[in-house]
């Protein structure tokens, strides 16, 4: 083999590295950024409290569901630029709860809960150099307010 083929070799598998280097380093980043603001925005939805005064008056307290929703959305508008934004997949689940019951989420996993909750995937594709992933992430923040019923 020529010394030119030899380099030329070396040369495009120090660039697949380079490549491989930096999705890795995309994908952990991308990760990151999405936990984060899930967590931040799941707590902050579940804050949204419905303030229907027969509710509030009998010592019901519920999450707002359309408020949450809105809340999670606003945090990824506030916390992404607007092509990453639009590329993901957010699914906002309010759960309602006041006694202990089971929820099945959509990912598939089953959770006890006894309060209103809230429950939050977030889907990305990363298209990156080398590597093509699906990155999802998947958390659960409850109303830390108790029904005057349930104590």
């Amino acid at each position: 083999m020529s010394s030119a083929l030899k380099f030329i070799a070396e040369l495009m598998i120090i660039i697949l590295f380079i490549g491989i280097i930096f999705d890795y380093g995309q994908i952990k980043s991308t990760k990151a950024l999405i936990k984060d603001t899930v967590d931040l925005s799941t707590k902050a939805a579940a804050l949204q409290i419905d303030e229907d005064s027969t509710k509030i008056g009998s010592g019901v307290f519920e999450i707002n569901e359309g408020k949450a929703k809105k809340v999670v959305e606003e945090f990824f508008k506030q916390n992404t630029n607007e092509e990453f934004y639009n590329s993901l997949v957010i699914t906002t689940n309010v759960i309602n709860a006041h006694s202990e019951q089971t929820y099945t989420a959509p990912n598939g996993q089953s959770y006890t809960i006894s309060d209103p909750t809230v429950f939050c995937i977030v889907n990305y594709k990363y298209d990156g150099m080398v590597f093509d992933e699906n990155i999802t992430v998947n958390i659960m923040s409850g109303s830390v307010l108790k029904n005057k019923n349930d104590l």
